[in-house]
């Protein structure tokens, strides 16, 4: 039987070796600073989800660090051991919002969702005003993604799997290894495909008709980066260069 830790550390590996896909990408970053313009192709939304599905992918591209939603901008503050922030646009309101290490942070009209890294990873959510904190799951994750009132994350080796954003209705979609996502849409569930040489693939969100879309492999999603968020995805580069760099000692 494989100890915990053991399937743990297999995965962080496996995240370690995509993310260093990255630095591939850095003369695209360079241009996209240039331009302000979208890196990468983002996959179509129906018309009715364009909006909400634009912040979600505007958050996914600063790696769940920071995300702007209705004139606030949500942060977590590495000065505060990664706790959830709140400010106004113009810089005149701050607001502390939770004392748990934090990581992906999503925010919609009423609530904000996260990693607890505090509580091994597990899903939460907590009211923009920082009251009604509450734990949705009771499995470590490594990927959220809200569309229509539905949690999309990966867990287990990177499986992904769905819920609804009150916890309800936990549901597995694949039984694929290493996965992540790069798009959700009102039908479709669009993934790279770890346990298949990273490739493409499809899922309907309820689990059905699972399809190869490619033989190619491809990168992890960073479409939907633009402006500041592009600054940012360059101290994330930064970062990722540090870990790879010591890894290889």
């Amino acid at each position: 039987m494989v100890k915990p830790y053991r399937m743990k550390w297999e995965f962080k590996e496996r995240e370690i070796e995509l993310l260093a896909q990255i630095l591939e990408l850095e003369s695209q970053l360079e241009k996209a600073k240039k331009r302000e313009t979208y890196i990468g192709t983002s996959l179509n939304n129906t018309s009715n989800e364009q909006q909400h599905n634009k912040n979600i992918q505007e958050n996914i591209s600063t790696g769940g660090f920071v995300t702007l939603k209705n004139n606030w901008l949500y942060y977590l503050n590495k000065n505060d051991g990664c706790k959830i922030y709140k400010m106004s646009t113009d810089g005149k309101q701050r607001q502390k919002l939770n004392d748990d290490n934090s990581h992906s942070i999503i925010a919609t009209d009423e609530w904000v969702y996260y990693l607890n890294h505090s509580d091994d990873l597990k899903i939460y959510k907590i009211y923009t005003d920082g009251t009604r904190r509450q734990k949705l799951n009771n499995v470590s994750c490594d990927s959220i993604y809200i569309v229509d009132e539905w949690i999309y994350y990966t867990s287990n080796y990177g499986k992904i799997y769905r819920m609804r954003t009150d916890g309800a209705l936990q549901q597995k979609l694949n039984d694929d290894n290493y996965c992540f996502l790069i798009n959700v849409s009102s039908e479709w569930v669009y993934y790279i495909n770890g346990s298949d040489g990273d490739k493409i693939y499809k899922v309907r969100i309820d689990g059905t008709q699972k399809q190869k879309l490619s033989e190619d492999a491809s990168y992890i999603n960073l479409a939907g980066a633009v402006g500041e968020s592009v600054d940012y995805i360059g101290n994330v580069i930064n970062e990722i260069k540090d870990i790879y760099k010591n890894r290889k000692k």
